[in-house]
């Protein structure tokens, strides 16, 4: 096993060793498999406890055909002897449930959002071979189909040979070649929608108006167009909710696959969701733009690329449920400075990100300014009890604390928060959480 491995292999696990059935392995012994699979699960999840045995079974009988396949188990239980009541009852090995940090980062890289989860990887290259292992265990019993590849695909891997609908001003319809848009626009957006879900109701209106009103006047190289891919129940109501509803285009009803596809990609959990994708590569632009359309109705940060800070509101919800969050508040006369003060450390996270191929999603740490002219400012300070002299400091809801600055170094106004400030905040919080102040949150 080459160096290069080895460092994808430290890379991904953050460690050399882990836990295996007695005592500990070398992560090496990874990087000897043909396929390692990750399985996020918890004993207090009852659809994780009817799997494991089924993945048990199916795990032995592959390895006892002679295949180098190894699994480990990353706990979402809420305690060690919960963990090791249910690690009792896994052949495979296990990240130490001590090392929470690790099993975050795990969770957050492969964008863990239920559970249970496993994901096949090729522990040589890192790549994924599939997001979706539960269903591949569960659908081959016998192994007969192991490894189970199922590379997830990109943009124009999925939509390059699809026809979409589009209105003619007669009142008539007709299909154009996805592919066409290459050439065509620079932007395209992804409208995930149904007509029985009343949020989707009240919003379609307001980005078909959005729509209207900015599609043509978008100025050499922002052109865009959008597409609607309906989560709809029946071809009629798709077609009946696009028709009186929507402008743009929008993917047959009939194409399944492509909407299943799509939702995998974009990791979509709920509707309704716009995705912008830069049309000429079919890279992501971001997956929160649902938000913008009320927040920058003439389009002028369109295509709203995801910058290293940002300000409260829709687009942080990921953030706020997925990972730490350096925390500034301010008024909103003074939250430009605020958010010129957080972008040298944020900026440091944002190119790590980037170059872990990562972007646009979750930095490991994100970066906030909040104004209080969102209602959302409200909801997080109430649920955090948030204190009159937290003005800058590290969130994390999942590790459920609050971390500040204290003694000498102690920011209690606005005032205080500069880059220096906010560089010791992050430093001590990577470093020596130790000399920070942490106040528990009761969630």
């Amino acid at each position: 096993i080459n160096a290069e491995y080895m460092g994808m292999v430290r890379t991904t696990f953050g460690v050399d060793r882990y836990k295996a059935r007695l005592g500990n392995v070398d992560t090496s012994a990874v990087a000897k498999c043909d396929m390692v699979s990750l399985y996020f699960s918890a004993h207090w999840c009852p659809p994780c406890r009817g799997f494991t045995p089924t993945l048990a079974k199916v795990y032995k009988k592959v390895r006892g055909d002679d295949k180098k396949w190894d699994v480990i188990f990353l706990s979402s239980d809420r305690d060690q002897s919960s963990f090791d009541e249910y690690f009792k009852e896994m052949p495979w090995n296990a990240v130490p449930f001590a090392n929470r940090e690790l099993k975050a980062k795990l969770s957050k890289k492969f964008k863990v959002q239920g559970i249970p989860m496993l994901i096949h990887l090729d522990p040589k290259t890192g790549e994924i071979l599939n997001t979706d292992g539960r269903s591949s265990v569960s659908s081959d019993l016998e192994g007969a189909k192991w490894p189970w590849i199922n590379r997830p695909k990109s943009f124009w891997q999925i939509m390059d040979d699809v026809e979409l609908l589009k209105k003619k001003e007669d009142g008539g319809q007709e299909t154009i070649k996805a592919s066409t848009l290459k050439e065509n626009v620079d932007y395209i957006g992804l409208y995930f929608s149904a007509h029985w879900c009343p949020p989707c109701r009240g919003f379609t209106p307001k980005l078909n108006a959005w729509y209207q009103k900015n599609k043509s006047k978008m100025p050499a190289g922002k052109k865009m167009e959008f597409i609607f891919n309906s989560w709809d129940r029946d071809e009629e109501s798709m077609t009946n909710y696009w028709g009186e509803k929507m402008d743009f285009l929008a993917r047959p009803y009939a194409a399944e696959s492509v909407k299943e596809d799509l939702n995998k990609l974009y990791e979509v959990q709920g509707i309704p969701s716009l995705v912008i994708v830069n049309a000429k590569t079919g890279e992501t632009i971001t997956t929160s733009a649902r938000g913008k359309i009320d927040s920058d109705p003439d389009a002028a940060q369109f295509p709203w690329e995801k910058q290293s800070v940002s300000f409260m509101g829709p687009e942080c919800i990921d953030a706020l449920n997925g990972c730490p969050i350096v925390m500034a508040h301010a008024s909103p006369a003074k939250r430009d400075d605020i958010a010129a003060a957080l972008k040298g450390e944020a900026d440091k996270y944002a190119a790590k990100c980037k170059a872990d191929g990562d972007w646009p999603g979750l930095m490991e740490v994100e970066f906030v300014v909040d104004d209080g002219s969102h209602e959302l400012s409200g909801r997080v300070s109430g649920l955090i009890k948030k204190e009159a002299t937290e003005v800058l400091y590290i969130m994390h809801l999942g590790g459920k604390g609050v971390f500040t600055l204290q003694g000498d170094d102690a920011v209690t106004t606005s005032d205080q928060i500069n880059a220096e400030t906010v560089a010791k905040l992050v430093a001590a919080y990577e470093q020596n959480r130790s000399t920070l102040k942490k106040r528990a949150l009761e969630l």
